[in-house]
């Protein structure tokens, strides 16, 4: 899979499950400062319900939080709302097998106005040739390669956007569950 593929896909997930087309290029404007073109509309495909898209969302968002994921939040977290204020981001990293690939993909809470620009980004680190990295010194992980990069491209370009929050769409219901039956807790729930 692609780095921009796999981009896509998270950017779906961000956009409540409706995958719009990857455009490299939106317009081009002529050295007279005219449109010379313009790229059309994309149309958006629901690839997952927005409760689906949601719920992934939710648990990604999870590995940006120290009150839920302290040992990625350490990387992951966004501080950069206002007064320092986090800043809501899912994130997932993978480390391939072989410690040749290294990857941290995410996206920010769909902002509040409609119109604003939206954000996922992806970050792969590997050897162009695929040769595996000189790992004798050290056993890298894509949190602390991809990872590292991916939060301070994300820190620093959003540094001045209205920090959003995920918000459950129609038809998801928070509720506490027995941890052992994963059924509605009893009388001999703790």
């Amino acid at each position: 899979t692609r780095p921009i593929d796999l981009t896509g896909a998270f950017g779906a997930l961000a956009n409540g499950g409706a995958r719009v087309p990857t455009r490299l290029i939106r317009t081009i404007t002529g050295p007279d400062g005219k449109s010379v073109y313009e790229a059309p509309a994309p149309k958006a495909v629901q690839a997952i319900s927005p409760q689906a898209a949601f719920l992934i969302s939710d648990v990604l968002n999870g590995n940006t939080d120290p009150t839920q994921n302290r040992f990625w939040a350490a990387t992951l977290e966004l501080k950069n709302g206002p007064d320092g204020a986090r800043r809501p981001a899912a994130a997932k990293t993978g480390t391939a097998d072989s410690r040749r690939d290294f990857s941290t993909y995410g996206y920010l809470a769909p902002p509040d106005d409609p119109e604003a620009v939206a954000l996922a980004a992806g970050v792969w680190m590997g050897n162009s040739d695929h040769s595996a990295p000189d790992n004798s010194k050290a056993h890298p992980t894509s949190l602390s390669t991809a990872g590292e990069v991916w939060h301070a491209f994300i820190r620093d370009y959003t540094k001045k956007w209205p920090v959003a929050q995920f918000k459950p769409p129609k038809g998801v219901v928070r509720a506490t569950i027995d941890r052992w039956s994963g059924g509605k807790p009893g009388p001999w729930t703790r």
